[in-house]
């Protein structure tokens, strides 16, 4: 069975595709959360749905939010902080196949640019040409931008190929 699977610290919410009745299968709001001090996997999953999230704070997890797409689907993330702390891995991971994903106006603090081992936004696809996030009007935790492929010497968190950084902004929101 298909599962869609919120989860925070102290709220898991796994729901069969199944059970969902088709008028409702139109998008999820996360609104105004906190996600915080997970120290296994990631703080919020969300997977074969679209999805609202705004106003939320990611911090201090080991990883953030874990995004699974499929064709067809879309995510919209707006006003949301992502904070890192020793031992976070990733801010976001967007695992998608040609699925729609914005994120404006976020803050991700902290993010090391050096280590190559932590992203503050990590892509990953089975077709990369068709994976593509738009990450425009964000701040990358340093005035420089994001250290991305066309960024590069930007001194902010780390940013996957095929992200759209476009005009970044160089302070907080």
């Amino acid at each position: 069975a298909r599962f869609i699977t919120i989860r925070s610290k102290k709220v898991k919410i796994k729901i069969p595709i199944s059970k969902i009745p088709i008028s409702h299968f139109i998008i999820w709001p996360i609104i105004d959360c906190q996600f915080r001090n997970h120290s296994s996997g990631f703080a919020l999953k969300a997977t074969r749905a679209d999805y609202n999230i705004r106003n939320c704070m990611f911090d201090k997890n080991e990883g953030g939010f874990y995004l699974g797409h499929t064709k067809g689907f879309a995510t919209n993330i707006d006003k949301c902080a992502f904070n890192y702390a020793p031992g976070n891995k990733y801010g976001m991971i967007a695992w998608t196949n040609e699925g729609r994903t914005t994120i404006t106006k976020t803050n991700f603090w902290g993010y090391p640019s050096s280590d190559e081992n932590i992203w503050a936004l990590q892509l990953m696809s089975y077709f990369p040409a068709y994976a593509k996030i738009n990450a425009q009007k964000n701040y990358w935790g340093d005035s420089t931008g994001p250290n991305h492929v066309d960024n590069p010497t930007g001194k902010g968190g780390r940013v996957a190929d095929g992200v759209d950084i476009g005009k970044f902004r160089n302070t907080p929101w």
